[in-house]
């Protein structure tokens, strides 16, 4: 067992790579494959093991009914011989009884044994030779017993030629013992084929048991790999989903999925007539940041903002950075006025949020916002557009404040 499993583990290795989706599918269905051919051999084998044993009982009762027919005929043989010395010595007509009986039997039980065995050609030639046989010492017991009834004593002495009478009787008996041998050897090698065939599908089943339980184990081992693989596929395809959507210094929506969010968002407005408003998130002397403290500074400015905007918006606010310091926000069911105070909110927390740098320097910075409600005459460049004038006025009017769109 232990020999058959590591041979199946080593053919299995090398018909799959574990990194391998297509290699892990193909080893699943190798397994099932092999595993439903091992069934089907199974339920062959024990198909053919039910058939060799139900032939072997339908020789088995065929031989016993060719076995009594025998017995009946070497019965009435005897009997007919019996009959034929009684009443050739005794002139008794009692002994005629079991000599008619004798005869009756032969003639139906011959052709009856013909019947039998018209399946073998062999033993149909013995029962042909044996017919032959019995009708001439029937013939002859025949002539004695007419010649004694006549009472021609001497004559029936003569015509029984007794010699030649037991002749007759050991050949009839001997074809006998022949046919009732062949018909025994018949069946034991019915026997003995059906036995074979109960131990071959025995030991199959032994093999299969084995084999079945490696399969099983690599068809567990091969699924176990295929849902693995299929999980760093998805993994691998969500990351390359989150990349191509995502900012990556930030972690928020880039500028392609924000516009493509934004679009989605605007069709819904305008389907719903539900308000939507957008905002425009700017860093203030972001570049003096960068020239003065240099750009992994500037870097790290912009991931704090990026996390205290996802800390307070909604979870259903879209926040996309735009370029450099400049961020958009979406804000769907929610008028103008509520989009602003949403905007305080965030500079605020801004305004208030200590950055420190690892050079032990700590920073802080504003923003100015320019927030505009969508309109039904509005597409995106339009909103935007608006929500960036609002934007340039709170530039223009002192920085770190937020203006509504006219």
């Amino acid at each position: 067992m232990k020999t058959t499993f590591l041979r199946l583990a080593t053919w299995a290795r090398k018909l799959v790579d574990r990194r391998s989706t297509l290699g892990s599918a193909r080893l699943l269905l190798v397994t099932m494959v092999l595993l439903g051919a091992m069934l089907a051999g199974s339920g062959y084998l024990a198909r053919e093991a039910t058939e060799q044993q139900r032939q072997a009982e339908k020789w088995q009762e065929r031989t016993f009914a060719v076995i009594d027919n025998l017995s009946s005929v070497r019965v009435a043989v005897l009997s007919i011989r019996r009959g034929e010395r009684g009443f050739l010595l005794t002139g008794d007509p009692a002994f005629l009884d079991p000599y008619t009986a004798g005869i009756e039997t032969l003639d139906r039980e011959v052709p009856e044994m013909r019947e039998l065995l018209a399946e073998s050609r062999q033993q149909a030639e013995r029962v042909d030779q044996l017919t032959v046989i019995a009708a001439t010492f029937v013939s002859q017991a025949q002539r004695t017993v007419a010649l004694q009834r006549a009472g021609r004593h001497e004559e029936a002495v003569a015509a029984s030629q007794l010699t030649r009478g037991r002749q007759l009787t050991n050949r009839v008996m001997a074809m006998l013992d022949q046919i009732e041998a062949v018909e025994r050897q018949l069946m034991e090698q019915r026997e003995n084929g059906a036995a074979t065939a109960a131990r071959r599908s025995d030991d199959f089943q032994g093999m299969l048991m084995v084999s079945g339980l490696a399969l099983l184990a690599i068809g567990a081992y091969s699924s176990q790999a295929l849902r693995l693989a299929i999980q760093r596929e998805q993994a691998i395809r969500a990351e390359l989903d989150r990349i191509a959507t995502t900012d990556e210094l930030t972690g928020l929506a880039n500028r392609r999925e924000m516009f493509t969010s934004l679009d989605r968002m605007i069709a819904t407005a305008r389907r719903s007539g539900r308000p939507l408003s957008v905002a425009i998130l700017d860093l203030d002397r972001f570049k003096q940041v960068n020239d003065t403290h240099g750009h992994p500074a500037g870097d790290e400015v912009l991931r704090r903002v990026a996390e205290m905007a996802r800390l307070l918006l909604r979870q259903q606010d879209l926040v996309g950075r735009l370029g450099g310091e400049e961020f958009l926000i979406a804000f769907p069911d929610c008028p103008a006025h509520e989009a602003v105070a949403a905007c305080e909110r965030l500079r605020q927390g801004i305004a208030a949020l200590p950055v420190l740098l690892p050079s032990g320097v700590g920073l802080s910075v504003t923003v100015s916002t320019g927030v505009a409600q969508f309109d039904p005459s509005d597409d995106r460049k339009t909103v935007i557009s608006r929500a960036d004038e609002a934007l340039y006025r709170a530039k223009k009017g002192g920085r770190d404040q937020v203006r509504l769109a006219a």
